[in-house]
């Protein structure tokens, strides 16, 4: 399937530095392999920086709660905060995000384990790599997904009213069973029948 492949490491507009001292060009030119269409025409998302902005203030706004450790709905709650809210940019990180959204929105499966949305009611995930360093979050955004409908609430997977998420990254914290993670990056590709594959990337 033909597709626009985005990637964005975390930070401002135009020219920034990630954490691992590389520069960092959004004015450069994006690959487009489905002309007209770009992310903010699909997603509830303007850019990849204002989902990554949103990302991190959710993770911020659940720092009271207590941490999850492994999968949701399987794992556990405890104490142990290893995890800084704000997960650093990294633009090697969000290059391998790239490359994986773009090969699971041209139809290969996404790796690790499919959690599905909380009562069936939010888009489904899939954690790869949980308690390691090669830690994994993939998603699908389709159309209306941000949308409250008249009876229910946003399906999107990434959505705070989904259990799955909050359990799988707004309060999840390896808590000593992995590293302590610090870093993201993520990547992004649009299918010409407006889904989004969002890949979130993370490191110590």
């Amino acid at each position: 399937m033909r597709a626009l492949a985005l990637v964005l490491a975390a930070c401002s507009a135009g020219h920034g530095t990630a954490t691992d001292g590389s520069v960092l060009d959004h004015d450069a030119p994006l690959l487009v392999d489905v002309p007209g269409i770009q992310l903010a025409d699909c997603s509830h998302f303007a850019s990849i920086e204002a989902h990554v902005a949103y990302l991190n203030q959710t993770r911020s706004d659940y720092a009271a709660h207590d941490r999850w450790r492994g999968i949701p709905w399987s794992g556990e709650y405890h104490m142990m905060v290893t995890f800084p809210l704000q997960l650093a940019a990294a633009s090697d990180l969000a290059a391998t995000a790239q490359a994986e959204a773009a090969r699971v929105i041209g139809g290969g499966a996404p790796g690790g384990v499919n959690v599905p949305g909380q009562n069936g009611e939010n888009r489904e995930m899939w954690i790869d790599g949980i308690n390691t360093a090669a830690w994994r979050i993939t998603t699908f955004e389709y159309p209306g997904d941000w949308t409250v409908p008249m009876f229910g609430h946003e399906r999107a997977a990434l959505h705070p009213t989904n259990g799955s998420a909050r359990m799988g990254f707004f309060y999840h914290d390896f808590g000593g069973a992995g590293p302590a993670i610090t870093r993201m990056g993520v990547g992004a590709a649009v299918a010409a029948d407006c889904r989004v594959a969002w890949v979130l990337q993370f490191a110590p």
